[in-house]
């Protein structure tokens, strides 16, 4: 309930990331109705690496902050996240296909960084297109 509360819910005041609910549930409909296995274990790992784990900039000095449900909710995976710099790639398809996880046991071992809130929405629903 607290993840929920604290992580996923306040996304939805965000217009951009509501789109971004809508499309991820609209693309993993279709993909599912379609058999695409592979495909939907993209969307997945892209859920994970953005929805869940994401980091974004935020503010003139592109200061690195936490917007994925799990890291906000979890004050051990947010200190970790955060103080960690060395674990952040920025957020690129083939890096989180490369090194995306969707195991929930214990932290990442690396972190998506997006270049700001709407943009990275976008940039992950203009994404989902393509599969």
């Amino acid at each position: 309930c607290v993840h929920e509360m604290l992580g996923h819910i306040p996304h939805l005041f965000i217009p951009s990331w509501a789109r971004l609910y809508q499309a991820f549930g609209r693309a993993a409909r279709r993909l599912m109705e379609s058999g695409d296995s592979d495909a939907y274990g993209r969307l997945n790992l892209m859920y994970f690496a953005v929805v869940e784990k994401g980091l974004v900039r935020d503010g003139p000095a592109g200061e690195v902050k936490a917007i994925g449900a799990s890291v906000i909710s979890g004050a051990g995976e947010l200190a970790h996240a955060l103080s960690s710099p060395e674990i952040h790639l920025p957020l690129e398809v083939d890096l989180v296909m490369k090194y995306g996880s969707t195991n929930e046991d214990g932290f990442m071992e690396r972190y998506f960084v997006g270049e700001g809130v709407d943009t990275m929405a976008d940039f992950v629903i203009d994404w989902m297109s393509t599969l």
